[in-house]
């Protein structure tokens, strides 16, 4: 995968991005269940992380599976 289809695909919307900092500014604070995380990057990376999960999560079986092999064993293109 190039670094263009990269950053493609973790482009947020204007309304995910709000979101992202609303989530970032109301993080519990002194919650001992909860890891505070200070750095908005690193955050950003988790949050990210976890809406890929979340979607994973959501597939069929079928399409989890396949989304899976995918992600793990990228077909070679053949050319004739």
């Amino acid at each position: 995968m190039s670094a263009n289809n990269q950053n493609d695909e973790n482009r947020l919307t204007f309304k995910e991005y709000l979101n992202l900092i609303y989530r970032y500014l109301s993080q519990p604070i002194g919650d001992p269940n909860y890891k505070f995380i200070v750095n908005f990057q690193e955050f950003k990376k988790h949050f990210l992380q976890l809406q890929l999960l979340e979607r994973c999560w959501n597939l069929e079986c079928a399409q989890f599976l396949e989304h899976c092999w995918n992600l793990e064993f990228k077909p070679e293109t053949t050319q004739r």
